[in-house]
Order: C-alpha cells, then sequence, then structure tokens
C-alpha cells in the first residue's frame, strides 16, 4: 500500500473491482446478479502467513506454522518452569532448619526483616540468573538440531533489546516465584523461640504446603505422560487405519495437465506401463491425501431438487489399480463405448446425453437406494455444460474410500471415467520403490522436456498429513521427561533430608527390630501418597484436555484407551517416585545404628 492508505479502503473497493472484471455467464443468475455475489476476495498481512494463515492448510504461498502450537508449547515450557520453582521452593523451605539459627543471629544483631526478604530474594534470583546463562548454552547448542528437527530456520540472538528484556523479565519472575514463599518463611523466624529450642521454627504448615507442591510436580508431569501417549496413539491410529484401498507400493507420477506434458501423457504412460515390475498404471485428475473437495449436482428421476455428491475423476483401470474391490455391479470397461462421462462437446443445448457412473456405498445411501444392489441399473442427472444434461446409468458400486485425507470424514463420492483432464498417473509396482522412481524418470526426461519430474509415494504422502503430530508427539515426550526428571531431583533431595531428619528415628527403630525393608517401606510410603494424589488430579483434567483435541479428527482412537493410558502413566510416575526414593532410602536404611544414635 502507498504510505497513508487505509486497507479497509482496499477491501470496500473489491466488490466493485470483481464487478468490473468477472463477466457472468449468460443465463446465470437474473437480471440483478453480480459477480460479488459468488466470488469473494479478501486481503492479509504477510506476517500473518507463518502463524495465522486464513487459507487450508497447504494452500498458502509458504510452509506454515501454527499459533495454537506455539502456545500449547509455551504452556508446557511455563508448567516444566514452575516445576522446576517448585524444587527450589521445597528444598529451601525444607533446608530452612539449617539456617534457623542463622536468622536468629542476623535478627539479634539488629538485622530487619524487609533485609532478610531481600537477602534471599537475591539469592533465588541470582540462582535464577546462573541458570539462565546454563540454558542460554543449551540454547545456543541444541538450536541447530531442533531447527533441522522442525524444518525451519532459527536463530537467537542476544543483542536484541526486546530479547534482553524477555530474559531479564523470566529471571525476576522465576527468582521471585520460587523464593519469595522460603524468603518469608525463613525471614519470620522468631529468635527467642529458635535460639532457646536449639531448632528450628518449622512449622506443620510448611510440610503440608511440600506435599501440596509435590502433588503439583507429578499432577503435571502424569498429564504430560498422557497426552504424549494419546497424541501418538493418534497418530498411529490414523496412520494405520484402512482407508478402503492399499495405499502400499503405489507412486503417483504429477503435472501430466500441464502443458509440455499433457500431448505426451498416453505415450507416457504406455511406456511407464511396459517397465519391469510395474503391475498397473491409471490416470486421476486427484491424488490421495490432496484434500481435494470437488461436488457436483446430480438429480433424479421425478425430482426437480438438486443432490450434491463428492466427484471424483478416473481412469481406466483406477480401481484394479489401488486394489478397490467393485461390490456390486461391474468396473468401467472399454467394451462400452458408453462408459465414463460424456464430455457435452459438439451437443446442443437441450440435448439429453448417455453415460455411466461408479458410486462409493455412501453415495447409494445419499441417493436414497434401498442397497448397493438396488442401485445398479438406475440413473440420475448431471450438468455437462450450458442447459445440456446427462442421463448417468449406475453400473457399479465401490467401498467408501478414504481418498481426499484422512483428516476428512468419508463423504457421499461418485467416480467419474473421463477422458483428458488428469493430472496424475498412479503406478503400482513390485519391488524397490527409489529403483521403480529412477526408472520412471529415465522416461520422463526422454519423452517430456519443458516439465519437472514429480512424484510421490502414495503411503508416505498420507503419513504426511500427520507430521505435525509425530513431531507433537517427541516434542510432548521430551518435555514429559524433562518434566519426570526434574520433578526426581526435588524428590530425591526432599526424600534425602527428610532421611537426614530422621536419622536418629530411624536408628531407634533398627534397634528396636525393624528391617531394612520396613524402613524402606516407611519412607516409600510417605512420598507415594502424594503421587497417588497426583493421580487422581491429573487424570480428569488430562482426560478432558484430550478429548477436546480427539474431537478435532473425524476418525480417532477408541475413547475407552484413554483409561489405561491413565492408569500406565499413574504407575509410571509412581515407579519413577519409588526407584527416587527407594534407593536414597535403602542407603540410609543399611547404616549403622550407633552412628544415629551415638549424636548428642
Amino acid at each position: 500500500l502507498k504510505n497513508g492508505a487505509s486497507i479497509e479502503t482496499v477491501n470496500q473497493r473489491l466488490p466493485e473491482f470483481t464487478n468490473a472484471n468477472i463477466e457472468i455467464p449468460p443465463g446465470f443468475g437474473g437480471a440483478d446478479t453480480k459477480a460479488s455475489d459468488f466470488v469473494k476476495y479478501s486481503t492479509q498481512p504477510i506476517t500473518d502467513l507463518q502463524l495465522n494463515p486464513r487459507a487450508p492448510a497447504g494452500s498458502e504461498m509458504k510452509p506454515t506454522g501454527s499459533m495454537e502450537g506455539v502456545y500449547i508449547f509455551s504452556a508446557i515450557a511455563g508448567l516444566i518452569l514452575l516445576i522446576a520453582c517448585i524444587n527450589f521452593m521445597n528444598l529451601a523451605t525444607a533446608k530452612s532448619t539449617k539456617r534457623a539459627r542463622e536468622v536468629a543471629l542476623r535478627k539479634v544483631l539488629g538485622a530487619h526483616r524487609s533485609q532478610l526478604i531481600i537477602q534471599f530474594l537475591g539469592e533465588s534470583i541470582l540462582v535464577a540468573f546462573i541458570g539462565l546463562i546454563l540454558g542460554i548454552v543449551l540454547v545456543e547448542a541444541c538450536l541447530p538440531t531442533f531447527g533441522e528437527f522442525v524444518s525451519k530456520d532459527l536463530y537467537f540472538s542476544l543483542t536484541d533489546g526486546m530479547t534482553l528484556m524477555i530474559l531479564s523479565g523470566l529471571v525476576l519472575v522465576v527468582g521471585v516465584l520460587g523464593g519469595v514463599y522460603p524468603a518469608l518463611i525463613l525471614s519470620g523466624f522468631l529468635p527467642a523461640r529458635v535460639l532457646k529450642a536449639n531448632k528450628s521454627a518449622e512449622t506443620s504448615g510448611s510440610a503440608s504446603l511440600r506435599n501440596v507442591l509435590v502433588i503439583m510436580q507429578f499432577a503435571i508431569s502424569i498429564g504430560l505422560i498422557i497426552a504424549t501417549s494419546v497424541v501418538y496413539g493418534q497418530k498411529y491410529y490414523a496412520t494405520t487405519m484402512d482407508p478402503g484401498f492399499n495405499k502400499n507400493n503405489l507412486l503417483v507420477v504429477r503435472d501430466l495437465i500441464r502443458n509440455g506434458s499433457r500431448d505426451q501423457r498416453d505415450a507416457f504412460k504406455e511406456e511407464v506401463a511396459r517397465l519391469p515390475g510395474v503391475v498397473s498404471a491409471s490416470y486421476s485428475f486427484d491424488r490421495p491425501s490432496s484434500g481435494n473437495n470437488s461436488n457436483r449436482t446430480v438429480t433424479l428421476p421425478d425430482s426437480d431438487a438438486g443432490i450434491l455428491i463428492g466427484y471424483q475423476s478416473v481412469g481406466y483401470d483406477f480401481f484394479e489399480t489401488y486394489e478397490v474391490p467393485i461390490i456390486a455391479g461391474r468396473n468401467y470397461s472399454r467394451e462400452y463405448s458408453l462408459d465414463g462421462m460424456p464430455s457435452g462437446e459438439g451437443a446442443e443445448p437441450g440435448d439429453q446425453l448417455q453415460g455411466t457412473m461408479v458410486l462409493n456405498e455412501a453415495a447409494v445411501r445419499r441417493l436414497g437406494y434401498a442397497s448397493n444392489e438396488d442401485a445398479i441399473g438406475k440413473s440420475f442427472s448431471i450438468g455437462v455444460g450450458q442447459d445440456i444434461d446427462a442421463d448417468m446409468t449406475i453400473i457399479g458400486v465401490v467401498p467408501d474410500l478414504n481418498f481426499q485425507s484422512l483428516r476428512s470424514i468419508i463423504r457421499p463420492e461418485m467416480f467419474a471415467m473421463e477422458k483428458d483432464i488428469f493430472s496424475n498417473l498412479t503406478v503400482r509396482f513390485e519391488g524397490n520403490g527409489s529403483d521403480m522412481a529412477s526408472r520412471i524418470e529415465q522416461v520422463w526426461n526422454s519423452m517430456i522436456t519443458t516439465v519437472p519430474y514429480r512424484y510421490e509415494y502414495v503411503d508416505e504422502s498420507m503419513a504426511a498429513e500427520f507430521e505435525a503430530e509425530e513431531a507433537q508427539s517427541i516434542m510432548l515426550g521430551v518435555f514429559a521427561g524433562l518434566a519426570i526428571l526434574i520433578a526426581c531431583l526435588g524428590l530425591y533431595g526432599l526424600a534425602s533430608f527428610t532421611a537426614e531428619r530422621r536419622t536418629k528415628e530411624i536408628g531407634i527403630r533398627k534397634v528396636m527390630g525393624a528391617r531394612v525393608r520396613d524402613v524402606v517401606q516407611l519412607l516409600v510410603w510417605q512420598f507415594s501418597k502424594p503421587v497417588l494424589v497426583a493421580n487422581l488430579i491429573a487424570w480428569p483434567v488430562a482426560v478432558w484436555g484430550m478429548l477436546k483435541w480427539l474431537e478435532t479428527f473425524p476418525y480417532r482412537m477408541d475413547t475407552w484407551m484413554l483409561v489405561p493410558l491413565c492408569i500406565g502413566a499413574g504407575f509410571v510416575a509412581l515407579a519413577i517416585a519409588w526407584a527416587t526414593v527407594g534407593g536414597n532410602a535403602a542407603k540410609v536404611a543399611r547404616s549403622n545404628p550407633i552412628k544415629a544414635l551415638r549424636y548428642e
């Protein structure tokens, strides 16, 4: 736009522009019909292309991202950071017994509580700053690998003012969040009580808070484990579900409708069919997972109501190539001259042409026939030109195919055999796919010189629809593992501290006859209770969130699978907690009780 121009001005003039430049065909609409009644243009900022695209997936001018994905993984990163802050709070409050006399002596020597709060917050912020330095080092080390994983060029600059502000804010937020409660607790110790008793002034409230924070840690970790399992399960379900045809050993050669390849199309197909290892080859306008949603309106006899049916243009041998059975009637055959869709070329308005059509089972139901066999021989009308219709006799019925996209629900569809609008050649082959692609490329280059050779394997293109879920499952797995690791580090620290505080108790228990196993069970059970409670919190929240996510897929894994996934995630978290606490507990339980009881 010119400087100072408003995009709203452009948007307001788009209908006028459309009406001035697009001509409505004669007889189309009424006298007041305008082109802008049917054609709508819209504008969008270039900066919206990456994370806020408005066009359907895959149809923008460049590969796009997802703002939703940014929000999700930013939230997960925030939750992991929260787990780390909880660790800091837990360990700081737990170790308050070691600093109780220090605080008391500082207060006796004249320190104010505000000064102590500032000191402890300063220590927390310093720890966060050191963590930031290590984090920057890790980012620089991992960024190339991570960028390759997400197929994006990523860079990290410390010279940008906004980046420095964000990092500074992050250090302050993490430092204050992790240290504010310990600072308030430590600075609140009463000198007389601490020095008189020669022990900590810790209350039961601090211990209860630590348990609540441990529950939060493991609830987050268990939720991430469940989310990872569901995302992977849905990806596996979608990529292994039966699309209605055999997707293996299929190669699609593209761009056969372009100038420079269209004239050689039939000769190219014949040469390809002669190659060793080629089982069959067939034309089609579309290819699997292209997302095309072409529709045509058909009219049944004795009815004026139009019925919208999906439309696919296919060639001879299409169903044989894709190994789709004919479940009623017959397939298209070169023995029948009227088979397929009439072109309408040379026909006059008012002419009634004849043709044949193959439908899927959903289309049979949509047209109201009692059964697949009942539909055979019936006919409907379809437009093939201006005021030119064709009576199409149903000659065959095939199963419902998920041809457009595994993300789309199977629709009523007719497979029209046409003669001259094919863009793709599908080849079913035996043997090595790479060798077959190379042999076909040699044929292409020898016959077609002005159009680049482009091909794809059907199974790979269908799996590519779920590349985002594949990446999400891997990233969620890494995040879940990181969350569990950080939670276990905190749990190990708490377990070590608890065992240290209960050293004399454990010594007395052993003197009284307790076995190592009894002591281990005692300590393990103490930390198992928060994990069990965390499961009760994480399960309903994770199930609710993943059910919402699964609703975005027309075909999804059975929801009852969430039950074993939740139970499995709970057992994994519990086992990790046992392993974390058990090793330390066993070490303490094996120690000589004399050493514990000899103190003081």
